[in-house]
Order: structure tokens, then C-alpha cells, then sequence
């Protein structure tokens, strides 16, 4: 059956029980999606992702870029490019060839808001 989002979900692992993070629990999502996205160890992007105003500084010197959604746009896989981070209420989850990876299924039961997204400028280089 498929989603109403169009989208198939791939669970990424839970962290470890007691695992110390540098990050908030929201951040560490961002951190996570990006990860994912750009192929890089969550370690890695942890250690450069420690405040909102560096991490948008590294990601666009990495050759991504920011959309904002349209007003009640809705978290699609129409709506969306196919490998990018989107962020939807409370949550940045990693797109990437038709799935959402993310630890829970954020892809929701009912219509989720989009509110934007990050896309590189030039996908090729991050297949």
C-alpha cells in the first residue's frame, strides 16, 4: 500500500542509551538528516552543527541551499526534490530516492505542514 505522502520510510538506528550528545534533541535531528543526505558521519557534522547560525554557515558552503515553503504546502514527495532535508513542525527529516529516513515514521497519518527545505545546488555531486 502506499503512503499518502508518496513516500516509503527507512528507520535509522535509535542512539545508544546513555549516549552523550553536544546537541538538543531537535538539533540532533537536523544533524542526523543531514548526515544522511550529505553521507557524512553524524560524529563529524556533531562536532561542526553546534549552534543554528554555524550550522546554516557550513551547509551552504557545502553547495546546499534553502527553500521556504509556500504558504500550507503539504510534506509530499510531489512537493519535494528527491534528495534533500525537510523540515516539517518539530523535525528536519532526510529525503533521498523516494524514502524518509528518520527514527520514527515522520511521515504521519494525516497531512503534515511543510515548511522548506534544504537542497544542494548541485545533486550529482552528492549521489
Amino acid at each position: 500500500m502506499i503512503h499518502p505522502t508518496g513516500f516509503d520510510w527507512e528507520p535509522l538506528e535509535l542512539f545508544p542509551a546513555g549516549r552523550m550528545h553536544k546537541l538538543s534533541k531537535r538539533f540532533q535531528l537536523t544533524c542526523r538528516a543531514f548526515s544522511v543526505v550529505m553521507q557524512k558521519p553524524y560524529e563529524e557534522l556533531e562536532g561542526v552543527l553546534t549552534s543554528p547560525y554555524m550550522a546554516v554557515d557550513y551547509i551552504q558552503r557545502q553547495g546546499w541551499r534553502y527553500t521556504k515553503a509556500p504558504s500550507n504546502s503539504v510534506f509530499t514527495a510531489a512537493s519535494l526534490p528527491s534528495l534533500c532535508v525537510a523540515e516539517i513542525y518539530r523535525r528536519s527529516v532526510a529525503i533521498k530516492a523516494g524514502k524518509v529516513f528518520d527514527t520514527i515514521d515522520s511521515r504521519g497519518t494525516g497531512k503534515r505542514e511543510l515548511l522548506g527545505w534544504w537542497e544542494p545546488l548541485n545533486p550529482a555531486l552528492w549521489l
